[in-house]
């Protein structure tokens, strides 16, 4: 149970996290970017990707942190931070396959030259996470301490709560779902390739 709750607050975080980051910051900077044509806007794909992706990885840890330490569980610490590892790459694939999947519909061809930055930039922001599990310091700045602070905030009211636990319940059985796909899909294709060798 208390696992459960664990991974609950940590979906209401990334959520929130995504949306903010994703109308409030990345939304305007794209079309200024697009306004001004800027030489170096693919690969400024890349510079925003591990940006927002070490603000969220640090926001991740530092409510780990502050979970195991207020409910007496650093024991669990370890197993915390696999579990939202797992949550966040799901998540990142998922967001990666979304812009790609759009972009072909829409013959959207700029993003689609740009997904190679896009994807540079996601992993090298997963990497950031892993570094910031293995040392918590790095997840310490203003602001994701700042973000941290207005997310608990927000939902010490009840009626934001309720909705906000229902939408993070949604979300974790959805990357629930999707990790349990790619689970069976990568199992899948290692037993092909064995029986296929053996044949």
């Amino acid at each position: 149970m208390v696992t459960l709750m664990y991974l609950l607050g940590i979906s209401i975080i990334m959520l929130i996290y995504s949306m903010v980051w994703k109308y409030v910051f990345m939304l305007p900077i794209t079309l200024i970017m697009m306004v001004l044509k800027l030489d170096q806007f693919k690969l400024s794909f890349t510079a925003l990707q591990i940006i927002g992706y070490y603000i969220l990885s640090s926001l991740l840890i530092l409510y780990t942190l502050g979970y195991t330490e207020s409910y007496d569980l650093q024991g669990k610490f370890t197993l915390f931070t696999v579990l939202t590892g797992i949550l966040l790459f799901v998540s990142a694939i998922n967001e990666i396959g979304g812009k790609s999947t759009d972009a072909e519909r829409s013959g959207d061809y700029f993003t689609l030259e740009a997904m190679p930055f896009i994807i540079t930039g996601v992993f090298i922001g997963l990497g950031v996470y892993i570094l910031a599990a293995f040392q918590p310091e790095i997840a310490l700045n203003p602001i994701s301490v700042f973000v941290l602070k207005i997310i608990r905030y927000i939902t010490q009211y009840d009626i934001i709560n309720w909705i906000l636990s229902i939408v993070g319940s949604l979300y974790l059985l959805s990357m629930m779902f999707y990790s349990a796909i790619y689970s069976l899909s990568i199992l899948a294709l290692g037993t092909s390739k064995i029986f296929g060798k053996s044949v």
